[in-house]
């Protein structure tokens, strides 16, 4: 990435993963130079689908070994979200469930009985527009493979009328209802294993620290110059270093979903990973912009309202915010 591009004229610090980009107050100095005078450790580790990255400032009574070690258990917190409910394991709890024949008790974890819940509460409240149920239809609209459109026939044999409602959760247990009901928590997991990852930073006394999962994020405290964490939100219709806007956070998330990043072009149109009903059934969501981004106390939040907003007009997008999360706050 060349820093010239950059309108703002602040060096990155290296958090430029996704729709994101983390600014520092700093012009003109290396990167490694920047980052031993304000004494941040980090790490990155490729997982669910993209690249995180952990951010720890060094305060008073945190030195680098602290912070390092700390770093390692936000890790294993990201890991164990990815080993319970990723589609991609057959043995993860989602994996088991998807494999199961509808109607079959799955027995699952603690996390993932909970993101499960709060899942279908996005998706009662939403109408289906969040959906932790259309993993079927995931498969199908595939982009990483797909080059040309589903036909008529895979979409009637993929189709469901209300997925998430097929989704039944016990105390320990959940069961799919129907055969064409798969799970799909790409839209929320992420989201939840941020805040698992902030949650074991702060068990391990970091007050201040920076959490990034690809279009996901959570600020901890304050960066590394003792003021709020400045976080440019990705014009996704510009060269890259280009903000729609630019946040200043201090505990709290963000997260953006869009159409730019996984998609494929047939016949001048773009289709993406992002779905919705229409009246032909599931398909990629129609939008006139290609991204949206959510600020909320919670990355699970922030997660499925950047998806369910996605192709909603500005008025309507906060109408329906309000009455889900009514802290939250579309941003772009």
């Amino acid at each position: 990435m060349n820093p010239k591009s950059i309108s703002s004229r602040r060096r990155f610090l290296g958090l430029s993963i996704g729709a994101f980009a983390v600014t520092g107050a700093a012009v003109g100095l290396p990167l490694a130079a920047l980052a031993k005078e304000h004494r941040l450790v980090r790490r990155k580790l490729p997982i669910m689908g993209t690249i995180a990255e952990v951010v720890v400032v060094c305060t008073d009574g945190v030195d680098e070994v602290h912070a390092s070690e700390s770093i390692d258990s936000a890790l294993d917190a990201l890991r164990d979200t990815n080993r319970l409910m990723s589609r991609y394991e057959q043995t993860s709890d989602v994996g088991r469930a998807n494999l199961a024949a509808a109607g079959t008790s799955i027995a699952v974890a603690p996390q993932t009985r909970y993101v499960l819940e709060q899942a279908k509460r996005w998706a009662r409240a939403t109408g289906g527009r969040f959906d932790p149920c259309l993993g079927g239809m995931t498969r199908l609209w595939d982009v990483t493979v797909r080059t040309t459109l589903p036909t008529q026939e895979e979409l009637r044999q993929a189709e469901l009328e209300s997925p998430w409602s097929a989704l039944e959760l016990a105390d320990d247990s959940i069961v799919l209802a129907h055969e064409q009901a798969r799970l799909d928590l790409g839209g929320i997991a992420k989201g939840f294993a941020i805040d698992e990852a902030v949650r074991a930073l702060r068990e391990a006394g970091i007050s201040h620290a920076f959490v990034n999962v690809g279009g996901d994020l959570f600020a901890m405290g304050a960066s590394e110059d003792g003021d709020a964490w400045n976080v440019g939100v990705r014009n996704p219709a510009a060269p890259y270093g280009n903000f729609l806007t630019t946040l200043r956070l201090k505990d709290a998330a963000v997260a953006t979903s869009g159409d730019y990043e996984r998609f494929f072009d047939y016949d001048g149109s773009r289709y993406h990973h992002i779905l919705g009903r229409s009246a032909q059934g599931f398909a990629p969501v129609a939008s006139d912009s290609h991204s949206t981004t959510v600020r909320a106390e919670s990355c699970l939040d922030a997660d499925a309202a950047a998806t369910a907003l996605f192709g909603l007009e500005p008025t309507a997008a906060v109408e329906l915010l309000a009455q889900v999360c009514a802290t939250a706050k579309r941003i772009a």
